[in-house]
């Protein structure tokens, strides 16, 4: 007879979220699904032709709709990815978390529904705190990556130097120039760089984006990870740095402060400051394949030990 495996969370669970290309929502209902029976995932985008037609007709209508099924439907937890102004509508519970991990100070005058609140960027903190009313603040949840998915992949045989996968950014974009400068073997993976003058100065070094399940296998032919930080990013980091430890790929991340508080420097992970210090960082790396092959072993020894969807989604729990 099979043993009966007892689920983390015993109650109704239903997250809220919207279905993003970059996968978020998708790795923690999966998270969810590990540790629940009883999981219910709301799209707060349309999905399908009629809900999209629907969405386009009136944006508010199909949102307040939403708001009222949400309303209607019998749960233990309702767990939010940020959130929508139809949402305003709903009644404040201690039953309902907010996970914020877009910039929030564009949803502070819609926190009224929640009882708990989380941040993905500790820089936003002091911004965010005080504004709270009914609402605790739940502390700092950073982002995380999904085992099953952030694994590694063979590598293939003949391995490339860098890559970066990540959409263009104008802050970035002082990186990339410097790295194309160099003479290190570099390829760019991500949307919006038809509108960058680096695309047409350098376009055999920019591909299209790639789909969240196939970035394993192109990690697997180089040798490592280039992770440039965008604008909206003040001290956290974002959801790439712990995908690829998943991955068990080398990488090279543009230092934040909150950083430190989930890698270990020169340790797990290499961080820069400057273009000059990345470029150093990198060619220091390609000649040490020791160290690239220590710092790929370690980072995903860590994230496998504090850094799941699974990990993220007990915090919450236990948090109520």
């Amino acid at each position: 007879m099979k043993k009966e495996v007892k689920k983390f969370i015993a109650g109704k669970v239903i997250l809220v979220a919207k279905p993003w290309k970059g996968g978020l929502s998708n790795y923690f209902f999966r998270a969810l699904q590990d540790l629940s029976e009883h999981v219910k995932w709301f799209f707060t985008y349309p999905v399908g032709l009629k809900d999209k037609l629907d969405y386009r007709k009136n944006k508010k209508k199909w949102g307040m709709r939403l708001a009222e099924e949400i309303a209607s439907t019998e749960y233990d937890i309702a767990i939010f990815i940020n959130t929508i102004k139809e949402f305003s509508a709903l009644d404040h519970s201690d039953k309902h978390v907010i996970w914020i991990t877009d910039d929030p100070r564009l949803v502070l005058g819609q926190l009224e529904p929640f009882g708990r609140v989380y941040l993905a960027d500790p820089g936003y903190r002091d911004e965010v705190v005080p504004h709270l009313k009914k609402q605790k603040f739940g502390g700092i949840l950073p982002f995380a990556h999904l085992p099953e998915i952030h694994k590694p992949f063979k590598a293939v045989n003949t391995q490339h130097d860098v890559c970066f996968i990540g959409n263009q950014d104008p802050k970035r974009d002082i990186y990339l120039k410097a790295l194309l400068s160099s003479r290190i073997d570099f390829k760019v993976y991500g949307n919006y760089f038809l509108k960058s003058s680096l695309y047409w100065l350098h376009p055999r070094s920019f591909s299209p984006p790639v789909s969240n399940y196939v970035m394993g296998k192109i990690y697997s032919q180089y040798s490592i990870s280039l992770n440039i930080h965008a604008q909206v990013v003040r001290e956290g980091t974002n959801m790439r740095t712990f995908e690829c430890a998943g991955y068990g790929i080398t990488q090279v991340v543009e230092f934040r402060s909150g950083l430190s508080e989930y890698f270990e420097p020169d340790k797990e992970i290499i961080f820069f400051r400057s273009p000059r210090e990345m470029i150093e960082k990198i060619e220091a790396l390609r000649k040490n394949k020791v160290l690239s092959h220590n710092l790929a072993k370690m980072a995903r020894k860590r994230v496998l030990s504090d850094h799941t969807y699974q990990h993220r989604a007990k915090t919450i729990i236990e948090g109520l």
